[in-house]
């Protein structure tokens, strides 16, 4: 019997396909550089900013708050925060800037850090990133196809941004979010670091973060047993780097938001099965890992290039302790794979409990059981699926225990189907 891991669905949705909206275009955009931000197509616009001094403005606010772009945010200036750490914990504050005319090339960074012993934590510790903002909507009924029309669409402050400068609108706001990361050897106390604000290079505010060190030391991220588990996308890097799906420049550009998702404590591999386990809910369909392909004499063959590959990278950043496979109930049930007789690549829709679900997926299932035992990740290698009722989960599970019973299954539930199977 399999054995069985349960997340939320709903958590898992929001950060893989709300907001996914094919008629949103950005420029492309790689590290480094910029893209255009989408218009405010909100009565914001109308905003009163005509009690807003002349100049630049910054000030600290919650890092709980998300300020639209086109309001006159009407704050009394905060010029200094205060935040408690441990050692080698991360914390967070936001600043935010405002100005009734454009300012060109603001640029904010930090001072190191000095105790009141006289203790130093270097300015690299410190980081400022300017918060983009994106279209968005209500969530509403949740994913599947929606009409824009629909739903009144605003900008939401959410994407952060490595530029070294930024030019402000007039009249708009921009969030900078500061993310200090105490190193785990830092002495325990009272730390204080000066956030600069600069134009053209000239320091036009400055603001006072305070950091109190605990005498507590976090665990590194890896080693921390909080699950987290976000979905990857490799083919939006790919796209939004202009790079070929899974070529060396690829791997490349994966890196710096890999590594971040496994600092953060990462613990779980997204991969691939067969085609878009989900039927393109995403701006970018989800490229193929593994390709299928049968012979003319009927026999099945499967390359696992890109998938060992895709695998290894993660492990090599420290992501390692399960890789989840999508799915052997893909959101069309259609599994596609080249036909060696016909020359060409063939569509099949195969639905749990039929004949051609057996048939497609029982070779697969096997010689896949095969692989990923001769790399020895069999005990950390779950088959996944995403929110399907019983009449689905049923017979997909049936042919797994029938098949394959080795795997685990890894389930994001919005059913309560994970009721059902004992070893959940």
């Amino acid at each position: 019997m399999p054995k069985t891991t349960i997340y939320s669905s709903i958590a898992l949705a929001c950060m893989l396909f709300c907001g996914s909206n094919p008629g949103f275009s950005q420029q492309r955009f790689a590290t480094g550089t910029t893209f255009t931000e989408m218009a405010d197509p909100t009565k914001d616009t109308l905003s009163n900013w005509s009690n807003v001094k002349t100049g630049l403005h910054a000030s600290f606010v919650s890092i709980d708050k998300r300020y639209p772009k086109s309001v006159n945010p009407n704050l009394a200036t905060q010029r200094t925060a205060a935040v408690d750490a441990w050692k080698g914990e991360q914390v967070s504050a936001q600043v935010l800037l405002w100005t009734s005319a454009a300012a060109a090339d603001v640029a904010v960074s930090a001072s190191e850090l000095k105790s009141t012993t006289g203790k130093v934590i270097g300015s690299d510790a410190v980081q400022a990133r300017f918060v983009r903002y994106v279209m968005t909507d209500e969530f509403a009924s949740g994913c599947g196809h929606r009409k824009p029309e629909d739903f009144k669409a605003s900008l939401s402050a959410d994407m952060l941004d490595d530029l070294k400068s930024y030019d402000l609108e007039a009249k708009k706001v921009r969030p900078v979010w500061i993310t200090v990361k105490v190193p785990k050897e830092a002495a325990a106390g009272q730390y204080k670091t000066t956030i600069s604000v600069k134009q053209n290079g000239q320091v036009k505010e400055q603001l006072q973060l305070t950091v109190n060190v605990q005498n507590h030391v976090l665990p590194p991220a890896s080693q921390r047993t909080y699950h987290l588990d976000q979905w990857q996308h490799p083919s939006a890097v790919a796209r939004v780097n202009n790079v070929k799906m899974w070529s060396d420049e690829h791997f490349e550009a994966l890196k710096p938001t890999m590594k971040q998702l496994a600092a953060a404590g990462q613990k779980v591999i997204t991969a691939t099965l067969n085609k878009d386990a989900w039927n393109v809910q995403t701006y970018d369909p989800y490229a193929d890992m593994i390709t299928w392909k049968k012979a003319k004499d009927g026999s099945w063959t499967y390359d696992y290039a890109v998938f060992d590959r895709w695998v290894n990278f993660m492990m090599d950043l420290g992501v390692n302790k399960q890789i989840n496979c999508y799915s052997l109930l893909p959101w069309n049930n259609e599994v596609h794979y080249f036909d060696e007789s016909k020359n060409e690549l063939v569509n099949v829709i195969a639905k749990p409990g039929t004949a051609i679900f057996e048939e497609l997926w029982t070779p697969f299932l096997k010689d896949f059981s095969k692989h990923i035992t001769a790399k020895g990740w069999l005990k950390i290698t779950n088959i996944a699926m995403d929110e399907r009722g019983r009449e689905e989960m049923d017979p997909a599970i049936a042919l797994l225990e029938k098949v394959a019973p080795e795997f685990g299954v890894a389930f994001a539930d919005n059913h309560k189907s994970y009721q059902r199977y004992h070893k959940s």
